[in-house]
């Protein structure tokens, strides 16, 4: 599929948060081709901790990103703007190289980057972000902080997120019978137990496929209300909540300030689902898979 809009290009992709790229990258392509990066001067990537507690955002401070392919320099500038908030914390080295989530996407930005650009020396900086376990409040006020380079056309955000983690072993069971609402999963769920007998109306894989769509339309929504009270709901383990609950954020500030117009901009379209296999026994696991793209 390729895309290839005017104006900002925003990204929602997963990260390759508990898988390799064998079987996390065929999503992640689908987003990627979706990318037009021929105008932007900057990358905001915008990723999930997973080692390090942090109850608000991080940057690094280091001045560039090694990958396989090339390196991708970090904007300084915008860095230290963003420093001057108050509001970010600065990852040490350990938790900056530590971090998956934003390093499995560094060699799909270059390569994009290759794409567009003739040389190295002329391709954007990026602005890596650390988002940790974030309040919905906080979201609001980072969404704030960030709305203003998500109004500038030359930025791309990228942000980084695996869908549903399903299995014991991730502590989250939850199924969806098949009595329950198309569109509501309020009160007709339940965790599925090591001693039950596996279910087959539907198949456990077939409940989380509709997990997951559920999460997704709430995303699709544009209200990052709606995406929060549908993971209150159900309680899916999608390790880009807050991540994506700040960009949604800021999309959201852009519409009140009437920078966003249009029953489409500004609203993300899923591109791509998949799972790392198809669960029926509750003994088994498996991890989810989605991309989409959005555009102001």
């Amino acid at each position: 599929m390729s895309f290839s809009p005017p104006g900002v290009v925003l990204r929602l992709l997963r990260s390759s948060s508990h898988a390799g790229y064998s079987y996390s990258g065929p999503a992640a392509a689908w987003a990627y081709k979706s990318l037009d990066l021929s105008n932007a001067k900057r990358i905001f990537l915008l990723g999930p901790s997973h080692a390090w507690y942090l109850p608000g955002c991080a940057l690094s401070k280091h001045a560039k990103y090694a990958t396989p392919l090339g390196d991708l320099q970090i904007d300084k500038a915008i860095v230290k703007e963003l420093q001057e908030t108050g509001k970010f914390q600065t990852m040490s080295t350990d938790a900056d190289e530590t971090e998956h989530s934003l390093e499995m996407h560094l060699p799909y930005i270059y390569k994009r980057l290759s794409e567009s650009f003739k040389s190295a020396s002329e391709y954007p900086t990026l602005v890596p972000i650390l988002v940790g376990n974030t309040k919905a409040l906080a979201e609001k006020e980072y969404g704030k902080i960030l709305a203003p380079y998500l109004a500038d056309p030359t930025s791309v955000f990228v942000t980084s997120s695996d869908f549903c983690h399903w299995g014991l072993r991730f502590q989250y069971t939850y199924y969806l019978p098949a009595s329950r609402s198309a569109t509501s999963s309020s009160g007709e769920g339940y965790s599925l137990k090591r001693r039950d007998k596996n279910p087959t109306d539907p198949a456990i894989h077939e409940s989380i496929a509709r997990l997951d769509k559920l999460a997704m339309d709430a995303v699709e929504t544009g209200k990052q209300e709606a995406f929060l009270e549908n993971l209150q709901e159900t309680g899916n383990t999608v390790c880009g909540r807050h991540p994506i609950g700040v960009v949604m954020a800021a999309i959201e500030i852009l519409e009140k300030e009437g920078k966003v117009s249009g029953d489409s901009k500004g609203k993300f379209k899923f591109v791509r689902y998949e799972r790392s296999g198809d669960v029926e026994n509750i003994s088994d696991s498996s991890v989810s898979y989605a991309s989409a793209y959005a555009v102001l």
